[in-house]
C-alpha cells in the first residue's frame, strides 16, 4: 500500500499506511519504531488536512505511547481522540475509545480509579446502546477486573457473567478468552459462582 500511495501521490493513503505500519510494529513489540511511524503518518495527515479516521489513528498512537510506558501522554492523546470522535460524530469509535481511556486511567501510578470506573461505565452504556456486544464485553471485562482488584469480586462477577453468557461462538477470540479467565478467577471465590 505504501509503495502504491507514494507512486501515485495518494498522500492520505500514505499517511494511513504509515500509521498502520506503526500498529504492526507495536504488535511485534517494537514500540519505539511504532511510535515513530505512527507520528510520521499523523503528521502527514495533518499537513494535508485529512480528518477522516483521525480519532482511530490517535487511539493507535495512544496504545504505542502506553506500550513505551508513557501512560500520561497516552491519556492526553486518548482524551483528544475522544473529543475528536465526538466532534466529528464518529459514533462507531466512542465505546472503544472510552474503554481504552478507562484502561489507561487505571494503568496510571497511582491509578485514577474513579475516572477509570466512570469511563468504563460510559463505554458499557455506549456499546449497549449501539448493540456492540464485543465492545460491551471488553469494557465489562476491564471494569470487572478493576472491581475485583478492589475486592468487589461478587459485583465484578455479577457484571461480567451475563454479558459473557450472551456469546455462543468465538470463544477463541482474545476478548472472550480474557473474560473467561477473569470469570474463572472470580469463581474461585465460593460466593461468586461456577467456572466457565
Amino acid at each position: 500500500m505504501r509503495e502504491i500511495a507514494e507512486a501515485h501521490g495518494l498522500y492520505s493513503w500514505l499517511g494511513y499506511a504509515e500509521v498502520m505500519i506503526g500498529r504492526v510494529l507495536a504488535d511485534q513489540g517494537e514500540a519505539a519504531a511504532a511510535l515513530s511511524s505512527i507520528s510520521q503518518g499523523l503528521q502527514r495527515l495533518d499537513r494535508i488536512g485529512q480528518e477522516v479516521y483521525r480519532s482511530y489513528m490517535q487511539a493507535i498512537l495512544a496504545e504505542a505511547q502506553s506500550a513505551l510506558g508513557d501512560t500520561a501522554t497516552a491519556i492526553v492523546t486518548m482524551e483528544d481522540a475522544l473529543r475528536t470522535a465526538q466532534a466529528q460524530e464518529e459514533r462507531w469509535a466512542l465505546a472503544a475509545h472510552q474503554c481504552l481511556l478507562g484502561d489507561l486511567y487505571n494503568r496510571l501510578t497511582p491509578a485514577k480509579e474513579e475516572l477509570a470506573e466512570r469511563m468504563l461505565l460510559s463505554a458499557i452504556v455506549t456499546a449497549r446502546t449501539q448493540r456492540a456486544r464485543s465492545l460491551e464485553l471488553r469494557a465489562a471485562t476491564s471494569l470487572a477486573r478493576l472491581w475485583a482488584e478492589r475486592g468487589e469480586r461478587h459485583r465484578a462477577h455479577s457484571l461480567l457473567a451475563p454479558i459473557f453468557g450472551w456469546f455462543t461462538e468465538g470463544f477463541d477470540t482474545p476478548d472472550l478468552q480474557e473474560a473467561r479467565m477473569l470469570l474463572n478467577e472470580l469463581a474461585s471465590d465460593p460466593c461468586t459462582g461456577p467456572q466457565f
